[in-house]
């Protein structure tokens, strides 16, 4: 009852305010499909943990700032990876992938993305030195239009030989 008044509202920052306090799922996923206002849908988004509801959201919520706070409430490995290397917006792509903590799936990133700032902003996140070398011994030379991330997969390597190796090559 508290909710639905409070939801009638018609001041966003009382519906806001609502949603903070709220920790029931389905009232935060009403609050999400149903408030006329983007911020509150955002508020809501934020604290819902349905993965599979975050990721349609991402595809199908209009607003940007909704489609944003989805990507950063996103914590499911594998569902993150599709957000990053398909969705259309940049900001959606990267907070997915910060939200990735297996390294294999930050290595696909590296290897199936053509964004430069996705592909900078992933190879930063790699932190297991293993897949750093694997990476940057794989890794296609820099092209003009498009250099490839391995400068930045150099701070994850600890092995001496290797970096000199890539030092000197």
């Amino acid at each position: 009852r508290y909710f639905d008044v409070m939801m009638a509202d018609p001041e966003e920052e009382v519906r806001r305010r609502a949603v903070r306090r709220l920790t029931d799922q389905a009232l935060l996923r009403q609050a999400a499909e149903r408030d006329p206002d983007e911020t509150v849908r955002a508020e809501a988004v934020e604290r819902l943990t349905d993965q599979e509801y975050l990721f349609r959201l991402l595809f199908s919520d209009p607003s940007d700032d909704v489609r944003i706070a989805a990507s950063k409430a996103l914590t499911d490995d594998t569902l993150c990876f599709r957000t990053a290397v398909s969705h259309p917006l940049p900001a959606v792509c990267i907070n997915a992938m910060k939200q990735i903590g297996d390294q294999q799936l930050l290595a696909r990133i590296l290897t199936e993305s053509k964004d430069r700032q996705l592909c900078r902003e992933t190879a930063l996140a790699v932190t297991d030195p293993a897949v750093a070398k694997e990476l940057g011994q794989g890794m296609p030379t820099d092209h003009e239009d498009f250099p490839t991330p391995r400068v930045f997969l150099i701070s994850a390597i600890d092995d001496q030989a290797m970096l000199t190796e890539l030092a000197l090559n």
